[in-house]
């Protein structure tokens, strides 16, 4: 099984981790700037099996848990926000910074 964040317009980058991995996807439509992000879990064909957290304004850096229960990220839920580190846990987020 892969993870993968789901972006509307561009990608971010890939992380692996065990036999799962991150990969931020998307589809480009010339310089627009996507402004809800979701991290979503898919199989090998790209099919989506369910999602981890709110939509957010931005999601870069994931990190999945060692047990595969929860995924550390830096974004911001809000446009004009400053980014945090949030712990994603099923459609909760929890911000552990100030």
């Amino acid at each position: 099984m892969k993870a993968y964040v789901t972006i509307p317009l561009i990608a971010l980058g890939l992380l692996a981790a065990d036999q799962r991995s991150l990969n931020a996807q998307g589809r480009g439509r010339g310089n627009q700037i996507p402004t809800i992000r979701q991290l979503a879990w898919v199989d090998g064909s790209g099919n989506v099996l369910g999602t981890i957290g709110p939509r957010m304004n931005s999601v870069l850096d994931p990190s999945i848990s060692p047990d595969g229960s929860r995924v550390a990220v830096r974004g911001r839920q809000n446009p004009g926000d400053v980014d945090h580190l949030w712990i994603l846990e099923g459609m909760s987020a929890n911000r552990i910074t100030t």
